[in-house]
């Protein structure tokens, strides 16, 4: 055992045995145990421009190699200037393919590249003969679903190479860096002569690597299409790039997909209780920059402010249409707990004509957000985003910190222009250098960093910090689920949430019950926003309640009343979704506890999944390429909740009626009241049989055991249900009474040695002729994947979210308008 593991599992012991007092001391010791080790940080945003060293074998030539990175020749040549021209290339050289570097997943650098199989193609021979050892054998392997004795011939696979965008803490020198694949004849001597790199600068941008190994992956600083080497990308804060050392602890990241290190960090969050990176929400202000022909009438469309609201936070404005250009306005917006773990917001903006993603990030939005940030939210080509449609727009944000100061509770997300310094800054917001770094740790404050400042509310003065104190529930519950909700006592890195007292006689058991960020509605409230629970205004019926529409403060909102002996429901319910934040799951608003139990949700105005499949209320057909955003929606939502959230969370009941679909056709997973938490690496646990028969995986309708990959399984089915728009369990046909699984129907057919014509005879009639029967037969394959019988087997929702981002970057031949133009969702990895 690594003795910097055994130490931490001593902490973790003792923290769980000792006072409070104690155990923030050991605290303490256990974050020194995380700095000797020097975890690297987790990658926050890429870079426009990484070299991959590719090493000709013999036969390769120029058109091989720009369609298997899918590049153009003139755009390589332009990094190759000893290459004569023509298409062949001597065997044994080197050529340097230009790519995007992006932050894969929060995780890591990277990108996913897409490869058609060929006959007798394996992982290693991708990795090693195909890709040039740019990437390993298990890597390939982790990012596929197909067994690796058994990859289908002409089908596309991912094929992820990892990259760096430079390290300021090492030289700002460099900005440019090739991934270089070390071959047996090569040493740190001959790299350093052939990039006229020094040998110690190599070193130090590849501290853990062997430059005399004759394998593995080392970063080189690399020129552009001149003599000289780029400096540093000032705009990006990337920190030391991580390295994927693949043998080493292949079970660790087989299980939790994440690199051996940050073992130390998931025992800390697992002694802490910790659900998620970041829980506030908060008021904050944008600094926008006006440019030409820019004014407030613009700046209130594009972040969705009323014009007086922003005029409330800058009094120097005294005609909107007539700000000086190059003059700051302060944009108030909502800063909430984004999908992915931090504070921001994601707007929406309308694409006009000429619009680019730089243009966009750098002048529309003034910098407040990057290029990297619209690619890995958006599914357009940068090249050609189609006109009127819309983007995603994220601004980072900060509601404070209290470690800090307790002083300020209102904060700025500035970026740095060109010109200004620490000191600038701190003159002209009237805060001391000394509190802004400490607010921004990491900000080197220069040109193209984004910091947070303190800021002036609407009467000029700085408010402080505020600190809210959590409502309690209180109802007839089981003892036991007290202790189980009672986990949200403690918030992110271990500060603690203030907690009320509970409202009124409370029934024992209920004691200590704390409900993190959610509103505790009277009866009364409830009653009147549904017309005494009116029929009228009744939406839904389930397992547990009925469900009502109704407005409650200003908001639309779906009540759910359940039973008092729906208690264990309540509370699964209840404990997921005032934990865990994500826009692809079902928002909670609040909840009730007086006469029956109450859950209030956000309205969700468009159905359910299952409503749109069966044409229900005269709904029209769902086209294809909406049907594949759908599943990577949900995709998404599922693997927060399985990857992102500690402990992780298992649905359980994963089925079309349980995908919300609002007005844009993006898809929301609700309904967790069957929801099981189990510990981060723990295996399948034993449980009383729930859920829905036709969604559930042998394992759980046999045995009872739970896992992730029981949802998983619920997921392949629902695949299989957007391609035929058939229930779960089907009549075998129609004369007969007998009833079979969607899943049995889809394995006869994909069993076909060509399954093309009997699949289009599953593909639900309403689709017409406009589908891409590949793209059908992709995503079927998938599904078959997701139900495998053995659960071992199944994919990841990761993987999912991958093999679905990458299914749909092959629409872009298709003829549907403006859904997937163009697309290039290889590049983009999400769902924390």
């Amino acid at each position: 055992m690594h003795p910097y593991l055994f130490i931490s599992l001593f902490l973790l012991f003792l923290m769980n045995n000792i006072s409070k007092r104690k155990k923030r001391i050991l605290e303490l010791g256990f974050w020194v145990v995380f700095f000797i080790v020097k975890i690297e940080s987790k990658c926050s945003n890429g870079c426009d421009l990484a070299l991959a060293s590719y090493y000709v074998a013999q036969g390769s030539n120029l058109t091989y190699i720009s369609k298997i990175f899918s590049q153009t020749i003139p755009e390589i040549l332009r990094y190759n200037p000893q290459i004569p021209g023509g298409d062949s290339i001597e065997s044994g050289a080197r050529i340097n393919v230009p790519f995007s570097c992006l932050c894969l997943n929060d995780d890591f650098l990277g990108h996913t590249f897409k490869y058609e199989t060929q006959v007798g193609d394996t992982y290693g021979k991708i990795a090693s003969e195909v890709f040039a050892n740019l990437t390993d054998e298990y890597w390939v392997q982790r990012v596929n679903w197909f067994e690796a004795e058994k990859i289908p011939d002409f089908v596309d696979i991912n094929v992820t190479v990892n990259c760096t965008c430079g390290n300021k803490h090492v030289s700002k020198d460099y900005g440019l860096f090739a991934t270089y694949p070390l071959r047996p004849d090569e040493d740190l001597q001959s790299i350093s002569i052939e990039s006229s790199v020094p040998m110690t600068l190599l070193e130090r941008f590849n501290p853990r690597s062997n430059f005399s190994a004759g394998l593995g992956l080392v970063f080189v600083p690399a020129k552009a299409n001149s003599s000289n080497f780029p400096s540093g990308h000032q705009f990006f804060r990337i920190q030391a790039p991580t390295v994927v050392n693949f043998p080493e602890f292949v079970p660790f990241l087989t299980m939790r997909k994440i690199k051996f290190p940050v073992q130390f960090l998931v025992l800390f969050l697992i002694a802490n209780r910790i659900e998620s990176r970041c829980k506030n929400e908060c008021l904050a202000l944008a600094s926008y920059r006006m440019w030409v022909r820019s004014n407030i009438t613009f700046v209130s469309q594009i972040f969705s402010t009323k014009i007086p609201q922003i005029q409330s936070y800058n009094p120097q404005i005294t005609n909107p249409d007539t700000v000086a250009e190059g003059s700051r306005v302060n944009v108030p917006f909502s800063c909430s707990c984004e999908d992915r773990g931090f504070l921001s917001h994601r707007f929406v903006y309308n694409v006009s004509p000429e619009n680019t993603y730089s243009w966009i990030a750098g002048t529309g939005f003034s910098n407040l957000t990057t290029v990297s940030m619209l690619r890995n939210y958006n599914t357009y080509n940068e090249l050609s985003i189609p006109l009127g449609s819309e983007v995603n727009v994220v601004v980072n944000c900060s509601c404070g910190d209290k470690s800090v100061s307790k002083d300020y509770g209102l904060f700025i997300t500035y970026p740095i222009q060109s010109g200004e310094s620490l000191s600038s800054i701190a003159n002209e917001s009237g805060i001391n250098e000394n509190l802004l770094r400490d607010y921004n740790p990491s900000s080197s404050f220069s040109s193209g960093d984004l910091v947070f400042i303190p800021g002036r509310d609407q009467n000029g003065t700085f408010p402080p910090l505020k600190t809210r104190r959590k409502r309690v529930a209180e109802g007839s519950f089981l003892e036991e689920n007290a202790n189980e909700l009672h986990l949200a006592s403690d918030s992110n890195l271990g500060r603690r949430v203030e907690s009320g007292h509970l409202i009124g006689g409370a029934p024992p058991g209920v004691t200590g019950i704390t409900v993190d960020k959610s509103v505790e509605f009277t009866y009364e409230e409830l009653s009147k926003a549904t017309d005494e629970f009116s029929m009228a205004n009744k939406i839904g019926q389930g397992g547990f309640g009925a469900v009502y529409y109704g407005e409650l403060r200003g908001e639309k909102a779906a009540i759910k009343k359940m039973d008092m002996q729906a208690s264990k429901e309540f509370l699964a319910e209840l404990k997921v979704l005032t934990h865990v934040h994500h826009l692809n799951l079902v928002r909670l608003i609040g909840y009730c506890v007086e006469g029956s139990l109450f859950l209030v949700y956000e309205f969700i105005e468009n159905g359910n999944l299952s409503q749109h499949l069966r044409g229900s209320l005269g709904r029209q057909p769902i086209p294809w390429a909406t049907r594949v955003q759908i599943a990577l929606d949900s995709a998404r939502g599922l693997e927060y909740i399985h990857e992102h959230t500690v402990p992780v969370y298992i649905h359980r009941d994963i089925k079309s009626p349980n995908i919300l679909i609002d007005q844009n056709y993006r898809a929301k997973v609700a309904d967790f009241g069957l929801a099981k938490l189990t510990e981060v690496g723990s295996g399948s646990l034993q449980t009383r049989l729930v859920g829905t028969f036709g969604y559930m995986p042998p394992e759980y309708a046999q045995y009872g055991e739970v896992s992730p990959k029981v949802d998983v399984y619920a997921f392949g089915v629902v695949l299989f249900e957007l391609i035929s728009a058939k229930e779960a369990i089907v009549k075998a046909n129609e004369l007969s009474s007998e009833s079979k699984g969607l899943v049995g129907l889809f394995e006869e057919v994909l069993s076909l040695s060509n399954p093309n014509e009997a699949l289009c005879k599953l593909i639900d009639p309403r689709l017409g002729a406009d589908y891409p029967i590949d793209s059908i037969r992709k995503i079927a394959q998938l599904a078959k994947a997701c139900t495998h019988e053995n659960p071992q087997l199944r994919p990841s929702m990761r993987s999912i979210v991958v093999a679905l981002m990458t299914l749909s970057s092959s629409t872009e031949d298709w003829d549907v308008g403006s859904f997937f133009e163009n697309q290039d969702l290889v590049q983009l990895m999400s769902g924390r």
